[in-house]
């Protein structure tokens, strides 16, 4: 398996130049442990939405690096955003983001 990193790339400015030219860059590289977050895009999910997020916990709580996922309620009209709203108060890697109203994709 392999160990997930993220790698930042920082442009350092050496001197005093308001505009720096580009033989006085170089970059510095630093790694971090990864943190993914897990968009879960649902709609009128009532029926299934609390196995489906404990599938995706059991499946990323045995990986190597940190995680969160986000639940994306796009206005549904069920009791999906009731069931997530209990479900946070006992997962803590669980965010609701919510829309009153259906906006579909894009």
């Amino acid at each position: 398996m392999y160990h997930f990193e993220t790698i930042i790339a920082i442009a350092i400015h050496e001197g005093n130049r308001k505009k720096p030219h580009p033989t006085n860059l170089r970059i510095a590289a630093t790694t971090l442990p990864l943190k993914l977050s897990i968009v879960v895009p649902v709609y009128n999910e009532e029926a299934k939405i609390e196995k489906d997020i404990d599938q995706i916990r059991s499946y990323f709580s045995k990986q190597n690096y940190q995680y969160e996922i986000v639940a994306v309620n796009d206005g549904s009209r069920d009791r999906t955003l009731e069931k997530l709203q209990a479900l946070s108060k006992t997962t803590p890697d669980l965010r609701i983001v919510s829309s009153e109203i259906n906006r579909g994709k894009g």
